[in-house]
């Protein structure tokens, strides 16, 4: 029972929840397992399975701000219809196939490797705020008498995109900060003798374009910061 257990409006709640959050689509198929095994039907958690990684809030404003409302219109009409339409199928095999829904797993992972993961994770997620606080007071030392470049760039459209912009652009020689921006479709460099044509080439590389490139001094960043 439930209102989640079958039928077209489990599927268009389950719709509604994968659209606008991000779910990789490594971690949408346990997601989607867990699910079926609370009861939700086969066909909702597939829908959830499809929306989830198709679909973001991200990536439906940034598709909205460069190919207008009648693209992203037909962009999420065309998820929606085909995950939709992929559930009912589903669901009306495992019909009339009477195929059961696959049992709750009923062993897990010890409880001490749980907690030994958790750590880990915790340390990676402290390791990279830690670098990022670095890396702005390093920027924020350095501003004064550096440089900064905007760069126009083309294609972002998730997080990930975000930090593998960012990362390519730290690498490169000058480089002291990179500020990336997936709403403005920006990114904001800082360092010394930044060149343009290897911050370009290194955006490149990743897989993504650059469409205007802006270079000024960065000293009027500071200019005004009381000291003392």
């Amino acid at each position: 029972g439930g209102l989640l257990h079958g039928g077209l409006f489990a599927m268009l709640i389950m719709m509604l929840l994968g659209m606008p959050l991000y779910v990789c689509a490594t971690a949408s198929v346990p997601l989607a397992w867990a699910l079926i095994a609370k009861g939700v039907s086969p066909g909702a958690a597939v829908v959830f399975l499809m929306t989830g990684p198709a679909t973001n809030a991200a990536t439906i404003a940034t598709v909205w701000r460069v190919m207008g409302p009648r693209t992203t219109i037909v962009y999420l009409v065309s998820v929606a219809g085909t995950a939709l339409g992929s559930g009912l199928l589903l669901d009306y095999i495992f019909q009339v196939g009477q195929i059961s829904a696959p049992a709750p797993m009923g062993w897990m992972l010890p409880q001490a490797v749980k907690v030994a993961a958790a750590v880990v994770l915790l340390g990676v997620l402290g390791a990279a705020m830690v670098r990022r606080f670095m890396s702005g007071r390093k920027a924020s030392r350095s501003a004064s008498a550096g440089q900064a470049v905007t760069l126009g760039i083309e294609g972002m459209t998730c997080t990930h995109c975000v930090d593998s912009i960012r990362r390519a652009l730290l690498e490169v020689p000058g480089v002291t900060s990179a500020k990336v921006s997936l709403s403005a479709g920006r990114a904001v460099v800082s360092g010394r003798d930044l060149n343009i044509a290897a911050l370009s080439e290194a955006v490149k590389e990743v897989g993504y374009n650059v469409a205007t490139a802006e270079l000024a001094e960065a000293a009027a960043e500071e200019k005004d910061t009381p000291r003392g």
